[in-house]
């Protein structure tokens, strides 16, 4: 296991400040001006560094695109007991003649909040078009939402009630595969991805979609008969409840800001954290001193999420591989024999490739499940949690002069120590 780590500095803080107020065409002033290197993830699983290629699935080569607008997906009845229809627009590369084109599905943030804007969105029509400028199907999708939006943290329906709806788009992609073939897609490469809610839900497509929980009610069963699964998932400040991720789930990419007011920073270290565990390929890029969805570097992400579904998507980059599971004379299923065997994360001093990120050593549990507690990359990051731990009235790397970077784990001013 490969873990790489870097902060985004005054010149990442310059393009988020650039996109707020000059879009996507000052960005990309500012990236050709600065493009010293690549561009490495704070922390990933595999081979991180990105993959050298170009053109499509890549790059912004199929520029002329087909949009078809309010295709209606799917039914379903909201908690007003109101039925609804959703709606999705399709955009299809015109220059990408592949039988089979790979899919995006774009769902749109806002708290789950009623909005007339939805799908039609400019940040959701902007990454719609950003996928499928780099040749990708995408489907900008609607969702059952609420006029208040999330009004408890003991209120989970709404969150399903979303992941309902937008496995009902991937079933209704699908059956158009599978019958009437109108957008030429492939249904055994879809990812899932949005901001805010959106990522939410997508994280619940890519991880809770075949779990049963007793306070669910499942409420749109459009389309049945074809899979809801996706094969690669795109988080952009969003989370989900921990115990979800199974080692056999899909890729996951993470962008998060380290000072994120509504969902914060930990949510996305607990994601990584679980990735980790379960050997479930992940890449995670943290932007210091960021907010919300709208502090973040949005070209930036999709260049970098493009990269991330090239590897994973097109190209099918495999997981760290498990040694032992083929060896012969080994007994399975038997937790100290030294082999990594079926349900086993590690066994004795095998830890199946992986070691800390940064530092720190991994230890196996009797039960044969990793513990990275002496992992500092994952116990304590102070310097990055968005807090003042020290009381010292300053928050975290570069502002308290404590936090020698953002993986300092003590923010405790040096000044004073000594």
């Amino acid at each position: 296991m490969k873990g790489f780590h870097f902060c985004f500095n005054q010149v990442t803080m310059t393009l988020i400040i650039l996109f707020f107020f000059g879009g996507y065409a000052a960005v990309d002033q500012i990236l050709a001006a600065t493009a010293a290197g690549p561009n490495i993830p704070s922390s990933c699983s595999g081979d991180c560094a990105p993959s050298g290629a170009s053109g499509r699935y890549v790059d912004d080569v199929c520029s002329s695109l087909k949009i078809t607008k309010n295709v209606p997906y799917s039914q379903s009845i909201d908690e007003r007991g109101i039925l609804q229809t959703h709606f999705m627009d399709i955009y299809e590369p015109v220059a990408n003649d592949e039988a089979k084109r790979p899919v995006v599905i774009w769902v749109h943030g806002g708290g789950f909040k009623e909005t007339a804007n939805g799908r039609s969105s400019e940040t959701a029509k902007a990454h719609a078009i950003a996928y499928a400028k780099r040749c990708y199907v995408t489907a900008a999708i609607d969702y059952r939402t609420r006029p208040g939006g999330v009004q408890t943290k003991e209120d989970p329906q709404i969150v399903y009630d979303a992941q309902y709806d937008a496995e009902a788009a991937v079933r209704y992609l699908r059956k158009d595969a599978a019958t009437e073939n109108k957008y030429r897609m492939d249904t055994d490469r879809i990812a899932v991805g949005g901001s805010s809610a959106g990522a939410v839900t997508s994280l619940y497509v890519g991880y809770n979609s075949d779990k049963p929980w007793a306070e669910r009610v499942r409420n749109n069963e459009s389309h049945p008969g074809y899979p809801s699964h996706v094969q690669a998932v795109i988080d952009v400040s969003g989370s989900i409840m921990s115990g979800l991720m199974r080692p056999e789930d899909p890729p996951v990419f993470i962008a998060h800001g380290t000072t994120d007011p509504l969902v914060p920073y930990p949510a996305a270290q607990a994601i990584e954290r679980e990735a980790f565990e379960k050997n479930i390929p992940y890449e995670f890029h943290s932007f210091q001193g960021a907010g919300h969805t709208k502090d973040l570097p949005k070209r930036m992400i999709v260049e970098e999420s493009a990269d991330f579904l090239y590897r994973y998507l097109i190209k099918k980059q495999p997981p760290a591989p498990a040694p032992g599971d083929n060896d012969p004379g080994h007994d399975n299923n038997l937790c100290g024999n030294g082999n990594i065997d079926p349900g086993e994360q590690c066994d004795g001093e095998n830890f199946n490739g992986k070691s800390c990120p940064v530092e720190g050593s991994l230890s196996c549990t009797s039960q044969c499940t990793l513990d990275v507690s002496a992992c500092p990359f994952f116990a304590s990051r102070q310097c990055s949690d968005g807090k003042d731990n020290d009381g010292d009235g300053h928050i975290d790397y570069p502002k308290d002069p404590g936090c020698a970077n953002p993986m300092d784990k003590d923010e405790t001013d040096r000044l004073r120590r000594f």
